[in-house]
């Protein structure tokens, strides 16, 4: 009775497992004969789940071929197709790939896949495509040449009495390779979104909050000129307006040459009276001497730092011995320094006939200034006398002009309710004399 039972008990487990394997291989042999992609199945982030080849691409073709790629910054919008990037989506190749996930390897291979996929692993094939990306980097170029934005300082002028303070504007630069990436990942998803262009912004230098204190006379200057001296005129007007309205933060340094640029007649600059080695000649940016000359006592009576300073060969008749400013491009500069703890406007401009220079700040930095000279050594002119037989005896005649010289040192006081309260040495001027030719006669016929 009991080996009868246990037969039972075996012959029974049997069958069980044979209806098992039966199942399973029924139901492996619809699943893996399925003509459907299997489930959790991506074309990139399209799920093509449970569809056949047919409705896959179908519904690619519906997204992708059709797909517009629109751009958009602020108020700019770029609109492209796929033909503007030279861009083939090889669609069947790409289904094709969909479809042969889990029917590739062995049968268990295949069958453990599968299993896989509907307990929810997913699988994202990647589009076959081709694009050329020569192409979209011209795209992004040409619209960088468009939303590009330089920065703007913040800026003021001044209207009689009145000061008017203008905001900044920040720069916008349109980040090329990253913008060039959202339309490769674009490309690659299929989907209508519009696409944000990646922009880079640029502080500006100085922003309102920097000079909206700029509020009182520093210091400044006035020379006088011959409005009538065309070229020297042209120069000088040019020169100024390189400079009027700069603004210098603490510890900027101003250079002359820097801010005037390269002085030659491309640049605007005319002919006109300048020193050289002493003599005055027409020369390329005659007259800019006034300007820095000018710029230099008006920085000087506001208490700022001078850097750089050197003087001319001849003490000029518009500015007060010690005092003069030469510039030469590219070898003598002027330069001083805003040693101020705000901000400085230089106001810059030639009024019928007066070179005028006025330097604005914050009345915290107010310094009450006089700058004077004191010519050390007056050096007598020499005199050359050259015997000319042709002039009758004891006719004398000047054939070059000459001068005397001067060493000269420059001092500036700073003053405390009308007492001095420090001298500071600013430069020693050496002013070379000149020798006097003349010629005398000894004819005597």
């Amino acid at each position: 009775m009991r080996k009868e039972y246990q037969w039972g008990i075996s012959i029974s487990c049997i069958l069980i497992t044979i209806a098992m394997l039966t199942s399973t291989f029924v139901f492996a042999q619809n699943v893996v004969l399925n003509h459907q992609i299997y489930d959790n199945v991506y074309i990139e982030n399209i799920n093509v789940s449970l569809m056949t080849k047919d409705e896959a691409m179908n519904t690619l073709k519906n997204l992708c071929e059709n797909k517009k790629y629109i751009l958009k910054y602020d108020d700019f919008i770029f609109e492209y197709e796929k033909e503007d990037f030279d861009l083939s989506l090889d669609i069947q190749a790409t289904v094709n790939k969909a479809y042969a996930i889990g029917r590739q390897g062995s049968y268990i291979d295949r069958i453990l896949k599968i299993i896989d996929l509907k307990k929810g692993q997913n699988e994202t094939v990647k589009f076959e495509y081709k694009y050329d990306e020569e192409k979209i980097k011209q795209i992004v170029k040409d619209i960088a040449t468009k939303v590009n934005k330089e920065p703007k300082n913040a800026y003021l002028y001044f209207e009689e009495k009145d000061v008017k303070f203008f905001n900044e504007v920040y720069g916008v630069y349109v980040d090329e390779e990253k913008t060039k990436d959202l339309i490769v990942s674009s490309i690659k998803s299929c989907k209508n979104d519009i696409i944000n262009i990646e922009t880079i912004i640029k502080e500006p230098k100085i922003k309102i909050e920097d000079i909206n204190h700029i509020n009182t006379l520093l210091g400044e200057h006035e020379t006088i000129y011959n409005p009538k001296v065309w070229g020297r005129t042209q120069n000088i007007e040019l020169a100024s307006s390189k400079m009027d309205g700069m603004i210098l933060m603490p510890n900027d340094i101003f250079s002359f040459n820097l801010a005037t640029g390269q002085r030659g007649i491309s640049g605007g600059y005319k002919l006109a009276p300048v020193i050289i080695e002493g003599e005055l000649k027409d020369s390329i940016g005659g007259g800019i001497c006034q300007v820095s000359s000018t710029l230099y006592n008006a920085v000087l009576n506001s208490g700022l730092e001078i850097v750089e300073r050197k003087n001319h060969t001849i003490p000029s008749a518009y500015i007060k011995i010690g005092l003069d400013a030469t510039v030469v491009q590219n070898y003598v500069d002027f330069k001083f320094k805003n040693n101020n703890t705000n901000a400085v406007y230089l106001f810059v401009k030639p009024q019928n006939g007066k070179m005028v220079v006025r330097v604005y700040g914050n009345n915290e930095d107010k310094k009450d200034v006089r700058t004077y000279s004191v010519i050390n050594k007056v050096i007598p002119m020499p005199i050359k006398n050259i015997e000319d037989s042709n002039l009758q005896l004891g006719k004398r005649i000047i054939e070059k002009k000459g001068r005397k010289g001067y060493k000269v040192t420059s001092y500036r006081q700073y003053i405390k309710d009308n007492q001095v309260i420090s001298t500071e040495f600013l430069s020693n001027s050496y002013y070379p004399p000149k020798t006097q030719v003349i010629k005398i006669g000894v004819k005597t016929d």
